[in-house]
């Protein structure tokens, strides 16, 4: 999953995409656990971020519903926080 996050923070760096949006991957259909699918991407999305110049500036993460929206919430405030 990491490297899913990974391929595409680096394709829109190489085209100078300011704004990218990912969806909750695998969490739907696939069952994947919403907590560790969350971490995996918040994690990811903010290590490349922080070491890699890119042109990415805002990361939207589209999730299912409004638990799924807590969920992340409440780790990208926790990843925030160590800014």
């Amino acid at each position: 999953m990491e490297s899913c996050y990974l391929s595409c923070l680096e394709v829109a760096t190489e085209h100078s995409l300011e704004t990218l949006a990912f969806c909750s991957i695998s969490t739907g259909v696939f069952r994947f656990p919403i907590e560790e699918a969350a971490n995996i991407a918040v994690r990811t999305v903010y290590d490349f971020l922080n070491n890699h110049e890119t042109s990415v500036k805002k990361v939207i993460f589209d999730v299912f519903n409004e638990r799924d929206a807590e969920i992340y919430k409440k780790i990208v405030e926790r990843y925030a926080q160590s800014i």
